[in-house]
């Protein structure tokens, strides 16, 4: 019999735990991310993991007023392969999704498997399965390596720029100039003050840390990067529009924060993933495209989407 546990049952402390006995790597399925996702998609959490024959699988679910946000399923890294209980799960699972006439829209995580291969067959009959890039970089390379693996063009903007920038890592979060500056490049309002809060306490638990750039002692821009003990993801980066053309400054941040993580013993660092490797289209696209010059390796995927969803041609969600 399949055992089910909600998220919203659990305290932090002890979601986390169970987290830690169960998996090496639980990155993008702390507490303090759900909490962040569900108010970033202004949804209810459903979130919840499963028990059987022995697998454990953890399920991020949110429902917002339109649509249902779930990740793919998140198997044990622990516990062997057993081909029956991935199967039953994963049938599970989707029923939870199907049973609902809210549209439904998968979250890309990094947990592509040999387990999770058993999801996607059954998904495919209700979803769209579309092959996708992952971005990583292993962060074990050497310094020179590292350096090497970076897109040219970027190596030549760091080197002529250097002088004109300094980096910081803050020991204070600075919320206020934050939330301002991603107003003012925005142009509207796209988070709630619970949303920034969130990351906050991310940052004081050492679970964020934040790359600042200044030039001429003026605060320009700023990136943010959720990290554990070995994994780090590229989570957001806003930068002045004045500098964005005439002194281009997000190339530095993510080489010095690159640097950071290294420093920090993070090994594997997740910069998100493209549908569009050589052809970008949309400004989701464009952006993919600037990240996958920091990578050493391409880690081929899937993305589960309904009617190839609006969220990669505008880079919004609904």
């Amino acid at each position: 019999m399949i055992k089910k546990y909600f998220f919203k049952d659990f305290e932090n402390t002890k979601w986390d735990l169970f987290l830690s006995e169960n998996y090496n790597d639980n990155l993008l399925f702390s507490s303090d991310v759900i909490r962040f996702e569900q108010e970033y998609y202004k949804s209810i959490n459903e979130s919840y993991y499963l028990k059987y024959l022995g697998e454990i699988a953890v399920i991020k679910i949110f429902k917002s007023k339109h649509k249902i946000y779930f990740s793919q399923i998140f198997f044990s890294d622990k516990t062997s392969y057993n081909l029956n209980a991935l199967k039953t799960i994963s049938k599970q699972v989707l029923a939870d999704i199907n049973n609902s006439e809210l549209e439904s829209m998968c979250l890309k995580e990094y947990c592509h498997s040999e387990k999770s291969d058993v999801f996607y067959s059954y998904v495919k009959d209700a979803f769209l399965l579309n092959p996708i890039f992952e971005f990583w970089s292993d962060l074990t390379k050497e310094k020179l390596e590292l350096w090497g693996s970076i897109r040219s063009s970027y190596r030549n903007l760091i080197k002529k720029n250097s002088d004109k920038f300094e980096i910081k890592f803050p020991e204070n979060f600075n919320r206020d100039f934050y939330k301002q500056l991603h107003y003012e490049v925005s142009g509207r309002v796209t988070r709630s003050d619970l949303t920034w809060e969130y990351q906050e306490r991310m940052f004081k638990d050492n679970k964020l840390i934040v790359c600042e750039v200044y030039n001429e002692k003026n605060l320009i821009g700023f990136s943010f990067f959720n990290i554990n003990n070995k994994t780090a993801q590229y989570s957001i980066s806003v930068t002045r529009r004045d500098f964005q053309t005439r002194l281009p400054s997000s190339h530095i941040m993510v080489w010095e924060s690159i640097l950071k993580m290294k420093s920090l013993g993070i090994e594997n660092f997740y910069l998100g993933f493209t549908r569009n490797i050589n052809y970008p289209k949309s400004k989701v696209d464009k952006i993919s495209l600037f990240k996958s010059g920091f990578i050493t390796n391409l880690k081929k995927s899937f993305l589960v989407e309904k009617d190839n969803d609006e969220y990669f041609e505008t880079g919004v969600f609904k």
